[in-house]
């Protein structure tokens, strides 16, 4: 993009008047070429407040010479075929003020026929900066400076190194333009203003599968020019999904056009420029578009959203947010089994969110969706096929439950092996968040908590114990006792029988 026009030359006008004044005396006293051996000089161009990178160039183009004595200054051209050429079109220059016309130089050749000295009107004011920079940039001018010089912002500055004392006509990339002297060093700090862009989430601590909203707030400085373009350039962590079709821009409530920039990598998610119109100027554009957390998320890893702008000469730091979701363990216990054994008795439950209610939170009707993976289960995104509900776990291996954010959680018991209690209460979880810092360089945390009925609060790994089932005495039918004493009673008769003949059989 190209910055204002009035970068540098309100601030040098008045060195543009005092030197070419200078010059008029010097000249009109004559010039008895008995000047000091004229020192060297450098032109550096500071970047200011700016803090991405400035990537501005600069020309610096000579197109006065500077004879220095003491403080008696003259500026000149040679009389050569170079120095006369550039002598004709300075003369021809001309620019309008108001309703007058000023034409800023007069060249009057010496005695010996060696030099044009410069004679400045009377009608160049302080204030004239701008329009004479407007009127020296011209091709015609700058092919015919006695010197050029090339250089450009690196780490904050650009500098010429060593130039001639002179006075230069110095352009940018940015469009501005400059004239300014060189009798000695010249340092100028750019009061230009820069691209700014900030990023901004709807939310941090989210549920795998809900959207994020990102909101982009591009500013356009009061130095644009209508007619460039800044270029959004933004990249999301391979955890979120885009979704294009949510992208748009406005200026206050009227849209902006957005059309395909040029990516600086592949792995940028978009990259989309706008043009810059006369109502943007020292405005806000702001672009907005969403994103899902998608299942692949772990907890408290945090998942970094980067977005910066950039026009021809100047791209901002880069803007990032971070967004996280969190995870609980559960572990499954069955009264008196253990070992490898344990792994032959399973549960299921089914985890639903907090609603608010009437006396505060309470369980909500529909149970959340999970994927199981090697770990446990991770809530299902809006693309996950064959999500359920149902969460199994055996007497011996813990499982992750992942995906969520911060928040209160119930976990409910549906099945439980033979011979064991289901829960008559569920199990109350609280997933607490902690972070420190400012985005994104913020570290985050949670803590888990959880209750089950009136019982003791507990933290860490959800511990669930089922209790196996009571044997019940039995009442009623007297089963197979009877059985036995009629069989003993028989047998005990059939023995009283036989001893009774044998005494008999004896007798007789």
């Amino acid at each position: 993009m190209k910055h204002l026009k009035k970068l540098f030359a309100f601030l040098l006008a008045a060195l543009l008047v005092l030197s070419f004044s200078t010059a008029a005396f010097a000249a009109a006293a004559g010039d008895d070429g008995g000047e000091a051996a004229a020192p060297t000089a450098s032109i550096t161009i500071t970047s200011g407040t700016a803090s991405g990178t400035d990537t501005t160039s600069y020309t610096a183009y000579e197109l006065l010479k500077a004879s220095i004595n003491g403080t008696a200054v003259v500026y000149y051209l040679p009389v050569s075929d170079a120095g006369t050429a550039l002598k004709n079109l300075l003369a021809a220059v001309t620019y309008t003020k108001g309703e007058t016309t000023v034409t800023p130089f007069t060249f009057t050749q010496t005695a010996d026929g060696t030099r044009w000295n410069v004679t400045v009107s009377s009608d160049v004011a302080d204030s004239d900066g701008e329009l004479l920079a407007a009127a020296l940039d011209t091709a015609a001018i700058k092919a015919a400076a006695l010197a050029t010089k090339n250089f450009s912002q690196n780490g904050g500055s650009a500098t010429t190194g060593d130039v001639d004392p002179g006075y230069y006509l110095v352009t940018s990339s940015l469009g501005t333009k400059l004239v300014l002297q060189t009798l000695n060093n010249v340092t100028i700090e750019t009061k230009n203003e820069y691209i700014t862009d900030v990023k901004t989430a709807s939310k941090t601590n989210m549920n795998v599968g809900d959207t994020v909203t990102y909101t982009i707030t591009v500013h356009v400085p009061e130095t644009a020019l209508a007619g460039d373009e800044i270029t959004v350039h933004d990249t999301l962590d391979e955890h979120l999904a885009f979704k294009a079709d949510t992208l748009a821009a406005k200026l206050g409530e009227t849209a902006v056009t957005l059309t395909d920039g040029t990516k600086k990598a592949d792995t940028e998610t978009f990259a989309k420029k706008f043009t810059i119109t006369e109502a943007m100027i020292g405005q806000d554009v702001i672009l907005t578009y969403d994103a899902e957390l998608l299942s692949t998320a772990a907890d408290d890893t945090g998942y970094v959203n980067t977005t910066f702008a950039n026009d021809d000469s100047y791209e901002t730091v880069p803007s990032q947010v971070k967004v996280w979701t969190f995870d609980f363990d559960l572990d499954k216990e069955f009264q008196n089994v253990t070992g490898d054994n344990a792994a032959n008795y399973s549960a299921t439950f089914y985890l639903y969110p907090a609603v608010a209610g009437e006396n505060g939170t309470t369980q909500g009707t529909t149970p959340i969706s999970f994927i199981q993976d090697t770990t446990g289960y991770v809530k299902a995104d809006s693309d996950d096929e064959g999500g359920s509900p149902t969460l199994t776990i055996n007497g011996k291996d813990n499982i992750n439950v992942r995906g969520l954010q911060a928040g209160t959680y119930y976990l409910v018991e549906k099945t439980t092996a033979d011979g064991y209690n289901l829960l008559t209460d569920p199990v109350v979880i609280s997933i607490t968040e902690s972070v420190t810092g400012t985005q994104p360089d913020v570290t985050v945390s949670h803590t888990v908590s959880y209750q089950i009925g009136t019982g003791e609060s507990a933290s860490g790994t959800v511990t669930v114990e089922n209790q196996s089932g009571t044997v019940l005495p039995s009442t009623g039918g007297i089963g197979t006792t009877i059985f036995y004493v009629v069989g003993g009673l028989l047998v005990l008769g059939a023995v009283v029988m036989l001893i009774t003949k044998k005494r008999m059989s004896k007798e007789g």
